[in-house]
């Protein structure tokens, strides 16, 4: 997502912006830092309070709307600086940002902030689950899919990640499976499994190794199951 400019907004969300500098002199002691959420919410520390709002950029105008801070007392330096970043935010200020720099600037004050790194995401198995028989899926159903380390063929397969959908519609169904990195082994061998329960009862599951992560294998995977006899 782009801004009127052509700026990527993406570089904005869903990260924290430390607050380096107020009109050229650098922050001492704990730097205030805001966040932009993608659903429009704006939350920071300003020197000694938190604070919250929403906010848009539009053309280049930061908009903040419904601020609120919370009422905690500090040193003189800290309300002095923490009164500078309120009114920056509180004026409309113009916003610039590129390769994790960022300056907002009003009429009486400039900031220019520093992207903190982005937290790592847990990595994600995706993939379809769907069955041969050209049938809806039956009232009551509920889908099971599993990631297992099978590295031990004589022995039980282990759990690195499950999710379980009490109502998954008709098939392919999409899923996303996501799994711990440490649990990961890369000598080791991992599989995506699934089944189809209705009313606690099994009517559908993997017979054949569905493969993923390790050995060349991807972390995209298209699961067939296979009809349960009864």
């Amino acid at each position: 997502m782009t801004d009127a400019a052509g700026r990527h907004l993406d570089d904005v969300y869903g990260r924290d912006w430390r607050v380096i500098s107020i009109d050229g002199e650098p922050v001492v002691g704990r730097p205030p830092s805001l966040r932009f959420a993608v659903d429009g919410s704006l939350s920071g520390f300003t020197g000694v309070n938190r604070m919250f709002g929403r906010y848009e950029i539009r053309d280049g105008v930061l908009v903040v709307s419904g601020a609120g801070v919370t009422r905690m007392a500090g040193p003189p330096e800290a309300m002095q600086l923490e009164s500078k970043v309120l009114d920056v935010i509180d004026a409309g200020a113009t916003i610039t940002w590129s390769a994790g720099s960022m300056q907002i600037e009003s009429d009486a004050h400039f900031l220019t902030l520093a992207a903190e790194p982005r937290p790592p995401e847990d990595p994600v198995v995706r993939g379809t689950v769907a069955y041969r028989e050209r049938v809806a899926m039956p009232p009551g159903a509920e889908l099971t899919v599993s990631l297992l380390d099978v590295s031990l063929a004589d022995a039980p397969a282990d759990v690195i990640s499950s999710l379980t959908d009490p109502d998954p519609g008709n098939v392919p169904i999409r899923f996303e499976l996501p799994y711990d990195a440490s649990l990961i082994d890369d000598r080791g061998t991992y599989s995506v499994r699934a089944r189809i329960d209705v009313d606690g009862e099994l009517w559908w599951t993997t017979t054949d190794a569905h493969p993923v992560i390790t050995g060349d294998h991807p972390s995209t995977v298209d699961v067939l199951l296979r009809r349960v006899s009864r």
